[in-house]
């Protein structure tokens, strides 16, 4: 009975107490994690550490919350991460990884040898190969993209300017809606007929309405495929109705935002891609896995969040719910009738989408805006 208390209550304390509390001192597999973002966090945190020693191989020590990150472009003193308790850290970078030998090689030289490694190294913006978008545009994905746009808006970018933001999922229509307040002319370029891919027709039909009202500044041009940024000229092909029309919008030095999609993360140029790549071949996305997260022609390699192609879209949220789903398969001790009876279901727990004057909750159950008191109540949870 006591040790059955004892596990329920591992997952949620820090890793310091749960060496204290493993009584009987048995040794644990020492699990390696390679990224601190949110998969990794999560992915930590359920771990039966009684049965495993997570150690997390980063180069950062505190996780990122990027769905605040919109909120640290207006303040730059949000508070945007969080420490992670529950493994043990080594501020260190993986290069690649010797899988003959099982090891994972770090920059500095270390080899660490494992039996399971889970890889959760997150992602970084996808520019399709469209040609000025890597020269021309800011990127919108870490602390330092934040701090760089908003500087920015607060100095060098003059009243009635006009924003361009490029891509209209959950981190443009929010970006754009705060970034204009009133202020910068703000045009969400989305290449496709619709905004806010994966959400329902009520929220997407809402939120326009609701950006009519309180965003005047903003426009969303939809249908307006990006083919080039070259100076201060944004060329597209429109497709109204499959007749191409070619549009330029010259932004005359001002701003363009990214946020128009994400792939693998060192996508093509690093050793660990080449080396991952050659177990299983990297499509643009990420990588695909099987149905309990590991590697095709490797069942020690597991991969989770926006590094996965085929497991759901690269939100924080499915993050978490595969991190969650690994943890418990890991806890199972790898039990076949685990992914059986429970397989992984890509599902929306609800979407929070935050603008300037309200927060949107799309779930199964309700769509519409609420009061911010349910948000608050919302993200505790969370």
């Amino acid at each position: 009975m006591l040790n059955k208390t004892l596990y329920a209550l591992n997952v949620y304390l820090p890793n310091i107490v749960n060496d204290f509390l493993n009584i009987n001192k048995k040794p644990r597999e020492k699990v390696y994690v390679v990224g601190n973002g949110w998969a990794s966090y999560y992915f930590v945190k359920n771990l039966n550490k009684f049965k495993y020693e997570p150690i997390i191989i980063a180069p950062n020590t505190y996780v990122l919350n990027t769905p605040k990150l919109v909120d640290r472009v207006l303040n730059s003193n949000t508070v945007v991460e969080f420490s992670n308790p529950y493994g043990t850290k080594i501020v260190d970078m993986v290069e690649d990884i010797d899988v003959d030998n099982k090891q994972l090689v770090t920059k500095s030289g270390s080899k660490y040898t494992y039996t399971h490694v889970v890889f959760a190294i997150g992602s970084e913006p996808n520019d399709f190969g469209i040609p000025g978008v890597d020269k021309y545009a800011y990127k919108f994905k870490t602390i330092q993209d934040a701090d760089i746009i908003g500087k920015k808006l607060h100095t060098d970018i003059g009243l009635n300017s006009t924003i361009y933001v490029i891509g209209s999922g959950i981190t443009g229509i929010e970006l754009g809606s705060k970034i204009e307040q009133g202020v910068f002319g703000v045009k969400i370029i989305e290449g496709m007929n619709s905004i806010l891919p994966g959400c329902n027709e009520k929220t997407k039909t809402d939120i326009i309405k609701h950006l009519d009202m309180y965003n005047e500044l903003t426009q969303i041009k939809l249908s307006h495929m990006v083919k080039s940024i070259v100076d201060n000229v944004i060329s597209m092909e429109i497709q109204p109705e499959k007749n191409i029309i070619n549009e330029i919008y010259e932004h005359n030095k001002q701003m363009i935002i990214w946020t128009g999609g994400v792939r693998f993360n060192g996508f093509g140029r690093t050793q660990l891609f080449h080396t991952l790549n050659s177990i299983t071949p990297i499509k643009p996305r990420g990588l695909e896995v099987n149905t309990d997260f590991s590697l095709s022609n490797d069942s020690t390699i597991y991969c989770l969040g926006d590094m996965v192609a085929n497991m759901g879209p690269p939100t924080a949220q499915n993050a978490k719910n595969q991190a969650m789903w690994l943890a418990d398969y890991f806890n199972s001790n790898f039990d076949i009738e685990y992914i059986k009876s429970n397989p992984y279901q890509i599902k929306s727990k609800g979407k929070l989408i935050h603008l300037t004057n309200g927060t949107y909750l799309e779930s199964e159950y309700y769509s519409g805006f609420v009061p911010t008191f349910i948000v608050k109540l919302i993200e505790w949870f969370d």
